[in-house]
């Protein structure tokens, strides 16, 4: 397989991770808090590659050794990333986290082309708009689905926003660092320390609540963190970003189709969610803007940034 048929596997297998994660996220909710999720999640991800590594490649140990200050930053960030997803979803909708949460590769691809010193194309600019107007079709259907809780929606906003834009940090460090670590090992090193970061917020007196199947869940949430992570790690020097963001900006479109499905089930395992026609604009166009905006640019001669 060359490189960059493997570099676009990865990045599916990535946003099909995702487009499951929300909904899995949601139903673990009915059971643990949002702080104790995610520092578990975090904690078996690290756990999950220290016992694979301590077999095979114990070189890769010595990041957690000598550890670049940025893996350090990129850790928190990441941290913060998944903490703000988290409470996003505990607030609002993972339906509507999963498209709000598109202001990560939005703002990635905005980034980057600033980074590169590039003008926006016409289909970037297009796309720029097209999402900026689904992003408010979509809100503009939550929030009179919300209504009665309009406080509690307007502040899982300011999470999930919060979520994308310490993404966008975290990616950009990442695509740095993955010149000189390998992705993996990389990955094992912003693991362990957003664990140790989230300490704090961990409410372990929850853990022993739980039934055998909300620990398979939660495991699954592990591993879920390991593939998808994974996966990106090994599509970024593959593949551009700007195309590893395009694919895994199809991901909502999957959940929202899964919640669609469930809620009309009726099934009593997660709560459903409706969605009017607005927000199924909405949730097109932003898709469809996202996946504009990070089409590769075309380089401007005045000169080159490296990410």
């Amino acid at each position: 397989m060359s490189e960059r048929r493997l570099g676009l596997l990865m990045a599916t297998i990535t946003a099909l991770s995702w487009a499951v994660l929300a909904i899995a996220l949601k139903v673990a909710l009915k059971i643990f808090s949002a702080e104790l999720i995610v520092w578990i999640r975090l904690s078996l991800a690290f756990l999950i590659l220290l016992a694979l590594f301590s077999v095979k490649r114990k070189h890769w140990l010595e990041i957690l050794k000598r550890p670049p200050w940025l893996g350090l930053l990129a850790a928190v960030l990441l941290a913060g990333n998944y903490y703000g997803f988290m409470k996003g979803i505990e607030l609002t909708t993972a339906s509507h986290a999963q498209i709000m949460i598109q202001l990560a590769p939005l703002s990635f691809a905005i980034i980057s082309i600033l980074m590169f010193r590039e003008l926006p194309t016409r289909i970037q600019a297009t796309g720029m708009i097209l999402a900026l107007c689904g992003f408010g079709f979509f809100y503009w259907d939550q929030i009179l689905v919300s209504f009665e809780n309009v406080s509690r929606f307007q502040l899982g906003n300011m999470w999930l926003i919060f979520g994308a834009l310490t993404w966008t940090g975290f990616a950009l460090i990442q695509k740095k660092l993955l010149k000189k670590y390998a992705p993996q090992q990389f990955n094992l090193l912003i693991y362990g320390v957003a664990a140790l970061a989230l300490v704090p917020t961990a409410q372990f007196s929850e853990l022993p609540r739980g039934g055998p199947w909300d620990y398979v869940l939660l495991v699954f949430l592990a591993l879920n963190t390991v593939i998808a992570y994974g996966a990106l790690s090994e599509a970024l020097p593959r593949i551009p970003a700007s195309h590893v963001s395009m694919i895994i900006a199809v991901n909502p479109l999957l959940t929202l189709f899964i919640m669609t499905c469930l809620t009309r089930m009726e099934v009593e395992w997660i709560k459903g969610e409706p969605i009017g026609w607005r927000g199924l604009v909405g949730a097109l166009l932003v898709v469809t803007g996202v996946i504009c905006t990070v089409a590769s640019p075309s380089r401007l001669s005045s000169g080159k940034a490296s990410i």
